[in-house]
């Protein structure tokens, strides 16, 4: 873990240097699903692999240039933000493709869209904006009628 942190810095000073070997993605792929399988679960869901859009055969590997560290890691947090956003008893589909590089797809239906998430955001400012005033105004209003009373 203290590695990774190491080599997540150096990359955001520009300072990384990848030492990139063979990695079999569809092993990775496996350990993480193993990690995630409780959550998997609870929320009745379905992680499919595939390879260029077709079920995986027995014994498949599909190997990619990369740091295995690196790859669990960025993997392992996509996979998971996934399963977060997915609606109960929806698939998560994983699609590895071989083209001038790998390129790895991870889909899911319930995305969380950004710009209805700020809209949403916006919206309740707006009302908590609106209540705070409306206590004030009620708290003046109080404030007044106690010292009326008082100097009666």
């Amino acid at each position: 873990m203290i590695n990774l942190s190491l080599d997540l810095f150096k990359m955001e000073r520009g300072v990384y240097q990848l030492n990139p070997a063979p990695v079999d993605v569809l092993k990775v792929l496996k350990n993480i699903k193993n990690e995630v399988e409780d959550t998997r679960k609870t929320k009745n869901l379905t992680i499919e692999t595939k390879i260029s859009d077709r079920s995986l055969g027995e014994d498949e590997t599909f190997i990619a240039s990369g740091e295995e560290l690196l790859c669990y890691s960025m993997l392992a947090n996509l996979t998971k933000n996934a399963i977060e956003a997915s609606p109960k008893g929806e698939c998560i589909l994983i699609n590895l493709e071989k083209k001038e590089s790998a390129i790895i797809s991870i889909h899911n239906q319930g995305a969380l869209d950004i710009t209805e998430r700020k809209k949403a955001e916006q919206e309740l400012l707006k009302h908590r904006n609106h209540l705070e005033e409306l206590v004030k105004e009620r708290t003046t209003e109080l404030e007044k009628e106690i010292i009326g009373r008082s100097q009666a």
